[in-house]
Formats: structure tokens, C-alpha cells, sequence
């Protein structure tokens, strides 16, 4: 699952924004400036030689050109054309921008890191889908926002009817659901509609399933957070077996990216049905950075954490999670499936990406790798699995208390260091036809869930609509 959440392989900046924004005169600001040109297509330079010519060399060679451009056209196709909408942070080797589509009310974080020797080529690239950030005015109309569950039924509807959603929003009040209903098709060509007990692709929502089965071994002392995966698993070199840490991988810090165009992968994907399949190919992917020195998006961490969990536990990794986690939690429309398998009602994914003139969802995404839900994501559930999963969770059903915070403190610091149970945490899992959102405003005890078989960032948008709605009116 193209994890376009786009919280790609690269790592970029910060700034701040105006309607006609002057760029920071700064190597960073210059080097935004002319990648900001780039996504909109204002530029004079050809993708590709612009890559070649200004990427530093050890960024510009750790994924094929293909690779670097692809991840420019998926922005273009996801967003259209962008703004400059703030610039949080600017330095000379680093520049962070917030960019949103200049057609939707969807928001793109662009880091760009840059060498401070001249010519100050770019060493780092991060594009990454965010909500609507909360400290700037909207321009939203007053009469486009959502003021009660009535009114979000008729954006949704009429949503579906312009073949913008497909899908479905839950939102409940701890154990209270106040809003259930599906939208679209799950099959255009059946024309199967959308049912509530529908299982949709959650993408990289999974990674919070691999993550309770990972503390849950903590907790009984089958690991430790700071083991190194040399420490369970054999064929690793020395440099990955002997750094690479359990808190590394859960927090994407382990010096490894993702591999979609990995070699191997792309021209094996179809028949790679077990965990193995995977680490087969991951033993032999260089780390791309010393382990711990920063974050960049990381699939492959997570399948490393799943062939861990099943050296540990001494089960199938999926076995594993449907025991410990799907039927505790009484999941019982969640699990990974492959796709030459039929599955009643399972939703089928339809994507614009690589048409950007697009907008009808009529490509769907089964020849998309994976075949089959990993660690990482792809895994299939529902809006009332969730629901039960998050209300296990924060009940303390699948983890102790101390433990759940230590997940929920993204596996900083210490376990005994208590989450702070404010303000609206959020997951997200994205890519070609997969947009799955889940929020958990702690004060009020909402749970937000959409999941949608179209393309990233609808369900984001809903969900942060749904939010502001939330706000103005407490239930």
C-alpha cells in the first residue's frame, strides 16, 4: 500500500505564508522556492534533471530517479495545484511549509533540508498530508460549515452523489454511537453498495494493531524497547543487527525508509503472501541514516516489528494479532486478506492517481501492490471494529494502563511516564484508493472513524470537518 500518506521516503522543511509569499533568502528557502515551482509546474527545469542536477548525491541515490519523480506526481495528482499557506520554520539548511490545494480544503507539510555548502543541494525531501491547521483563519464560508449530524448527512450524501466520497463516518461518544452511516459503492461494477459492516483497506491504521502486539511482549518481558533486532533475527548485517533498536523501528527512526521500488519487491509483490517473502529482500536494503538520528516514513520498520513479534510469541504474525488483539477486542470483520481471495463485503478501492485530470474513481486498485495486508498495513476493518478496538485500548482490555501510555507517547522516554489524555490525537493511513482516519478527542470522549475506498485526503477532510462541527457544538 503506496503508503502516500506520503510520509514518503524524504525528509523537508519549515516557513511561513502569505497569498503571494516571498521565500525566505535563505539555501533553504531558495531550494522550497524552486520545489514549490516544481509541484505546481512552473518551472523551467524538467523534473527529472532537476533531480539529478540539484538532489546531493547520497539522497539523490538511495532510490532510483523514478522513484523521486513519482512522489512529485503523486502530489501533483493528489493535491492540483498548491499555495503557500504558513511558513513555520525557516534556517538556512531547513525550511518547513505548509501548502494547501488551491481547489480543496486540503493542507501538504513540505520539509526541505538542504547541504550548507554551496551549491546547497537538497539532502532531504518530506512531503506529508496534514489536517487543516488550527492557528490560521479559514476561508471557508460560514455556510459551508457543518452545524449538526443533519447537516453532515447532507454534505456526505450530496458528496457521494458528485462521486467525491465513498465510504464510511462513525462517530461515537465512548460507548454511544451518534452517527453510523455509509456511503457509495463498494463495488461499482456489482454496483454493490457500501454497508455498514463493509470492510474497507485501513493502509497504515494497521501499524497501531502492530504496535499494541509489540507492547504487549514488552509487558511480559518477552522484550525489551531498546533490544536490537540482531538480538532475534538472523541475516541482518552488522551495521542494522547491532543499532537498530525495538524503539527505533515503532517510531521510524531506524535509518530504513520504504520499499516500493525495491527490485525485488516490484517484480515479486504478486506471489508475497507471508512475512517472510519480505524480510527476505529487507536484509539486504543499506540503511539510509545512522539509527535514531531522525524520522522518515518506514513500512519496512514495521515488517521488521512483525517478523520480531513472531520470533518472539513463536507464532504466524497474523495468527498472533487475531488471538491477542481482533478477538479480545471482538473484531470480528477485521483481518488481512490477499487479493485473489473472495471476501463478502469487502470494498474495492478506485483511484485517480496517475490520471491528474481525473476526478470519476474509475481505475480500481487491485493490480496496486500488496497482495496481501502486512505489519505495515493493508490489513481490512471496519467503522464498528475500530470503535471496539478503541474502546479496548483505552479501557486497559489489551495493555495495562502503563503500558497503553507508553503506546500512546509514541515510545518515548520511559513506560512509567503517564499520556497527557488531552487535545485530539489522530492516525491516518492513505494510498492509491485507501483513506482511512482515525481521531480521539480524550477531553469529550469522541472517536472519529472514515474510511473510504477512494484516494487520500478525503477522509481527512470529512474527519476535520466533522471536528469543527464537534467544537461548536458539545453533545
Amino acid at each position: 500500500m503506496k503508503q502516500f500518506i506520503f510520509c514518503l521516503v524524504w525528509f523537508l522543511i519549515t516557513l511561513s505564508i502569505f497569498a503571494n509569499v516571498d521565500f525566505p533568502n535563505q539555501p533553504a528557502g531558495k531550494r522550497a522556492k524552486e520545489v514549490f515551482e516544481l509541484l505546481n509546474e512552473e518551472s523551467s527545469y524538467k523534473l527529472d534533471d532537476y533531480i539529478k542536477e540539484n538532489f546531493a548525491e547520497r539522497f539523490r541515490d538511495a532510490f532510483p530517479i523514478s522513484a523521486h519523480t513519482d512522489f512529485f506526481q503523486r502530489t501533483q495528482s493528489a493535491f492540483g495545484k498548491l499555495i503557500v499557506y504558513d511558513i513555520p520554520k525557516s534556517a538556512n539548511d531547513e525550511i518547513r511549509l505548509i501548502l494547501k490545494s488551491e481547489n480543496k480544503d486540503s493542507y501538504l507539510e513540505l520539509i526541505v533540508n538542504v547541504e550548507l555548502n554551496e551549491p546547497n543541494k537538497i539532502s532531504a525531501l518530506f512531503f506529508k498530508p496534514i489536517s487543516k491547521p488550527e492557528n490560521k483563519n479559514s476561508n471557508e464560508k460560514e455556510a459551508e460549515k457543518l452545524s449538526d449530524f443533519e447537516g453532515l448527512h447532507k454534505y456526505l450524501s450530496l458528496s457521494a452523489e458528485n462521486n467525491k466520497f465513498s465510504g464510511v463516518v462513525l462517530v461515537a461518544k465512548g460507548e454511544e454511537i451518534l452517527f453510523h452511516k455509509v456511503y457509495g459503492f463498494a463495488n461499482k461494477n456489482g454496483k454493490i453498495l457500501n454497508k455498514t459492516d463493509t470492510k474497507f483497506n485501513i493502509g497504515s491504521l494497521n501499524k497501531m494493531i502492530t504496535s499494541v502486539a509489540v507492547a504487549q511482549l514488552m509487558e511480559q518481558n518477552k522484550l525489551n524497547i531498546d533490544d536490537t533486532i540482531g538480538k532475534f533475527l538472523e541475516g541482518f548485517p552488522f551495521e542494522a543487527a547491532n543499532k537498530v533498536t525495538i524503539r527505533h523501528l515503532l517510531q521510524m527512526k531506524s535509518g530504513w525508509g520504504d520499499y516500493w521500488d525495491n527490485e525485488v519487491f516490484m517484480s515479486q509483490w504478486r506471489s508475497m503472501s507471508k512475512l517472510s517473502d519480505y524480510i527476505n529482500f529487507i536484509k539486504d536494503m543499506p540503511l539510509q541514516f545512522e539509527p535514531g538520528e531522525r524520522m522518515i516514513h518506514s513500512n519496512t520498520s514495521f515488517e521488521v516489528l512483525g517478523a520480531i513479534i513472531e520470533v518472539v510469541s513463536g507464532m504466524d504474525y497474523y495468527d498472533y494479532v487475531r488471538e491477542y488483539i481482533y478477538q479480545p477486542c471482538k473484531m470480528i470483520n477485521s483481518d488481512s486478506f490477499t487479493k485473489l481471495e473472495n471476501i463478502e463485503n469487502r470494498a474495492t478501492g478506485y483511484t485517480n492517481i496517475g490520471d491528474p485530470s481525473s476526478e470519476n474513481y474509475e481505475k480500481d486498485n487491485t493490480l496496486s501492490p500488496p497482495l496481501k495486508g502486512t505489519p505495515a498495513g493493508g490489513g481490512f476493518s471496519t467503522a464498528e471494529d475500530l470503535l471496539k478496538f478503541v474502546l479496548a485500548l483505552t479501557s486497559n482490555e489489551i495493555l495495562s494502563s502503563k503500558y497503553t501510555d507508553f503506546l500512546l507517547n509514541r515510545f518515548e522516554g520511559e513506560k512509567d511516564e503517564p499520556y497527557p489524555y488531552n487535545g485530539i490525537a489522530k492516525w491516518l493511513g492513505a494510498s492509491a484508493g485507501v483513506n482511512a482516519f482515525l481521531g480521539i478527542d480524550w477531553e469529550n470522549q469522541y472517536t472519529y472513524i472514515i474510511l473510504s475506498n477512494y484516494d487520500h485526503p478525503v477522509a481527512i477532510d470529512i474527519g476535520d470537518k466533522i471536528i469543527e462541527m464537534m467544537k461548536l457544538n458539545k453533545k
